[in-house]
């Protein structure tokens, strides 16, 4: 489910709560990205990946790393530079 939002919290463009993404504005590959954290978040269970998100540097880079990469098609190179912003 797609919820239009006016604001997110640190200038996010979009956030995945396990079958809801809340967004600003949207695209295809930040939707693809989003549905790797849905993803995420249904294998890992919604809270246990957020206790791991807020409390864990490293979690966080290898989930956005990985959201990155595979969700946005974005190069190694390019997913670390951006996953690195989180940390």
């Amino acid at each position: 489910m797609l919820i239009r939002v006016p604001w997110l919290p640190f200038r996010w463009e979009a956030l995945a709560l396990k079958w809801v993404i809340f967004y600003i504005r949207i695209d295809n590959r930040l939707l693809a990205h989003e549905m790797v954290h849905v993803q995420q978040q249904t294998e890992m269970g919604l809270c246990v990946y957020l206790w791991h998100y807020i409390w864990d540097k490293e979690f966080r880079y290898d989930v956005e790393f990985e959201a990155y990469r595979n969700g946005s098609g974005m190069t190694s190179t390019e997913a670390d530079k951006m996953a690195k912003r989180y940390i």
